[in-house]
């Protein structure tokens, strides 16, 4: 028990260079109350067998016997393997297996860490710390992240956030070394995108859907968060991964109780906007527990959608469009899962929800730059049903089944405010139905020698079935003019993957993964996915980490749909049949020094890479959003994450990303498109300590992006300004949060056209500054509250 003690909160104080020696005292005496006496051997926390190190610890300036000294076995990610305390002669012996250093910490001493390649001295002496206590902080820089497994850096958030003004989990992944804001959705630089894991169970959940129940999160509900640019293999992830590690049951105290917290929250982005919530969990000691997460949002968000269009078609001078309007949606999400364990076996039913009311999302707009206005109105609702249940065999065996059902129906109507016979006007509804079924069974073993196997499978079978009936076209009533679709597919995976881990810090890891796809009545598919990782951590403070995967991605399913859609008579949606999945090749390397500085540099390849694109379509005089494969694009990067010297008062942190992007695609009416640009970005994170006494917290945020690409797009400079003040009580139970994003208008993207025919400009929205105010009552205890993620939800492909 104090093994897991020290490796949570007693170990890393340690490595701050001040001790926690009371703590490891009083926890030693009192498991061994009836045999320890302080002339006694001393005692030794911990069960791994293997080799015994022994010796004395002593001053080196007065000669004296240091007692009460914490020595640590560590492993070679610095994961602890034994500890015990020196006797009042200086003496120490403690055993362990895979033992790579040695440390000792002492309130007032340095901490000393000694290589164990090496035969231990008989002796080894200590500098007294040159830092007062008291009024006076002991300076040092604590390593903000250990290696798990030998391979994934993993953040510590109570330590990384101990003094900061992030409320949700939401805002704290969002600050995570390595990561970003962009657009109000956080990024992992230097990456084509990440999947995000709850609790290292494997999920399909997307991730805007993942990301809002992270809303619902207090941060200190987060006990860490590993990041892998070559997730294991049961995460069946889309480029890198990210594992969100809730706070589970405390060392040596059985899980009971309630706890949680609940939410309310203020925001205005030109218009006002509400959402209420909250997340609870109920354990009991016999292994019964209940996890909920809960969020409403209501409210109104405003559109400016401005476009500029160059002469086409049949608008010889011409197309100014500026839909001005606005977005009503009341939208709820819930989770839920009960669980039940027993010995190691454990067993969970998850249900995972995300609800609108009968026209629960209203979008209106008009064109304001039309002599005579009409209105575009799109009214409708989208539900999903998420069920899976889980047994879990130890930390090893995963199986489960799920199902998800998924409903979207549509209306939308166009110039049909004064007569359905106006010469524009349009009248349409769109619907879709999907439904998953599925199953999957992970697991893994590890023997002695550093050997680890895993291997698993997961097959699903979908039916989806997409509607379209036109009710007015352009003034004319359409009797009976329905289209549907139904597309099956039976998807399956099976991998198998190895690694070996080395005493000299060298980790090696290979997995191969059979892809195997049936589009019934279209294609099938099969393929090789490979993944690899090399990582050599020699010295904790010098960490090398080589990682290559390849990963596959399916289009929408309405995408694939012959449909079309219109909202406008200026602007068409449409799909794409030819549509085929494609594969992505990234690699990575990165240098992690002193387990808090991050280097990286990476590259991806994409052959056959789609992505919807606009363009001008002379035909028709219209502007077209459609789907299709490009030859290919590619991406090298090279970044750093610094966090800069520290105070009591401030901690900053410095991001800085260089990118070269590489694009190649057909475009319509026009040669073949190819281009190589750069693409920088920079970013600050600030948090300041306002005041110790009253809890008071604020942060200040600054970022820049300059020379981004998507496609034959060209992306303007964005700039982002963000500041939040946070205020906690004294018993930490109410906190108050203010916050202003984008305070300077900056961060929008503007779109750029500039190809043959195709002269487009483009911006979303005019108004982006966003103020909120967060108010959450905590209850219980975050020390003993865990959950986790519905799994094997996916409904990335849903939507029309």
């Amino acid at each position: 028990m104090l093994t897991q003690s020290l490796s949570g909160e007693t170990h890393q104080k340690s490595l701050s260079g001040q001790t926690v020696k009371g703590q490891v005292q009083q926890s030693l005496q009192s498991q061994n109350a009836q045999s320890q006496s302080q002339s006694a051997q001393p005692q030794t926390q911990g069960t791994q067998q293997g080799e015994i190190y022994r010796g004395q610890l002593r001053d080196r300036v007065t000669q004296e016997p240091i007692s009460m000294a914490t020595v640590i076995l560590l492993s070679a990610d610095s994961t602890v393997v034994s500890t015990t305390l020196s006797s009042d002669g200086g003496t120490f012996e403690l055993s362990g297996e895979g033992a790579h250093w040695l440390q000792v910490n002492h309130l007032a001493y340095q901490t000393l860490r000694v290589s164990l390649d090496a035969p231990l001295p008989d002796v080894l002496y200590m500098d007294q710390a040159t830092g007062e206590l008291g009024e006076v902080v002991v300076k040092a820089e604590r390593p903000l992240m250990k290696l798990v497994d030998g391979t994934t850096p993993s953040y510590d958030i109570d330590q990384l956030f101990a003094h900061s003004s992030v409320t949700t989990a939401y805002e704290m992944l969002g600050q995570l070394p390595g990561m970003s804001m962009q657009g109000d959705v956080p990024t992992l630089v230097g990456t084509n995108g990440y999947t995000l894991v709850f609790n290292g169970q494997p999920s399909n959940v997307p991730q805007e859907m993942l990301l809002e129940r992270l809303k619902s999160i207090p941060r200190e509900m987060v006990s860490s968060v590993e990041i892998s640019y070559t997730p294991i293999a049961r995460y069946r992830a889309k480029g890198a991964s990210i594992n969100v590690v809730f706070k589970g049951q405390a060392a040596g105290s059985p899980l009971s109780g309630t706890s949680g917290q609940l939410f309310t929250e203020y925001s205005n982005r030109y218009y006002s906007n509400y959402a209420a919530g909250g997340s609870v969990n109920y354990s009991a000691s016999n292994g019964f527990s209940v996890t909920a997460n809960y969020r409403a949002s209501l409210g109104k968000i405003r559109s400016d959608l401005i476009y500029d269009i160059a002469p086409f078609g049949r608008y010889t001078k011409g197309l100014a469009i500026e839909n001005s309007g606005y977005t009503n949606y009341n939208k709820h999400t819930l989770f839920a899962e009960l669980g039940y364990k027993f010995g190691r076996h454990a067993l969970s039913v998850d249900y995972y929800g995300s609800l609108t009311p009968p026209e629960g999302t209203t979008r209106y707009q008009v064109n304001q730059k039309e002599r005579e206005p009409l209105e575009s109105l799109n009214k409708g609702n989208d539900n999903t049903h998420h069920v899976a249940i889980n047994y879990r065999l130890g930390g090893n065996l995963l199986a489960g089944l799920f199902y998800t059902h998924y409903r979207d129906h549509r209306e939308v109507l166009y110039g049909m405010e004064h007569s359905p016979r106006s010469p524009y006007a349009t009248s349409y509804t769109s619907d879709q139905l999907s439904q998953v079924w599925g199953g999957h069974i992970d697991n893994s073993h590890s023997w002695d020698g550093g050997w680890g196997l895993s291997y698993g499978t997961k097959v699903s079978y979908s039916k989806t079935i997409n509607g379209q009936t036109y009710l007015w076209r352009n003034g004319q009533q359409v009797p009976s003019d329905a289209v549907s679709g139904t597309s099956k597919e039976l998807l399956a995976d099976l991998y198998i993957g190895g690694k070996k881990q080395f005493k000299n810090g060298l980790s090696l890891g290979l997995t191969l993964i059979g892809d195997y796809a049936n589009y019934i009545g279209a294609y099938e598919t099969f393929q090789i996915i490979p993944q690899a990782s090399l990582s050599y951590a020699r010295n904790p403070n010098h960490v090398l980490q080589v990682n290559i995967q390849s990963v596959k991605r399916d289009p929408s399913y309405w995408e694939r749909e012959p449909f079309s859609r219109a909202d406008d008579r200026y602007q068409l949606w449409e799909g794409n049949p030819q549509i085929r999945p494609y594969v992505t090749y990234f690699g990575q390397v990165n240098y992690i020094f002193k387990q808090r500085y991050v280097f990286f540099l990476s590259g991806y390849y994409q052959p056959h890479r789609f992505e919807q694109q606009m363009y001008l379509d002379p035909d028709r005089s219209r502007l077209v959003y459609k789907t299709w494969n490009w030859h290919y694009a590619s991406n090298a990067s090279i970044g750093a994450v610094v966090p800069l010297p520290q105070t009591k008062w401030w901690n900053a942190r410095l991001t800085l990303n260089g990118q070269l992007n590489s694009v190649k695609l057909d475009i319509p009416y026009e040669p073949t498109y190819q281009c190589t640009k750069p693409q920088y970005y920079v970013a600050l994170s600030n948090e300041f300590r306002l005041s110790q006494k009253h809890n008071i917290t604020i942060g200040l945020d600054g970022s820049y992006l300059h020379g981004a690409i998507q496609g034959y797009y060209s992306l303007g400079d964005i700039y982002n300004l963000a500041c939040r003040a946070k205020w906690t009580s004294q018993d930490k139970k109410w906190s108050l949060t203010l916050r202003g994003d984008d305070l300077l208008n900056a961060g929008v993207l503007r779109v750029r056209v500039n190809y043959g025919i195709h002269q487009v400009g483009f911006r979303p929205s005019r108004y982006n500054t966003r103020f909120s105010l967060h108010l959450s009552y905590t209850f219980g205890s975050f020390d003993k509250v865990q959950t986790k993620e519905p799994t094997q939800l996916s409904t990335d492909r849903f939507g029309i």
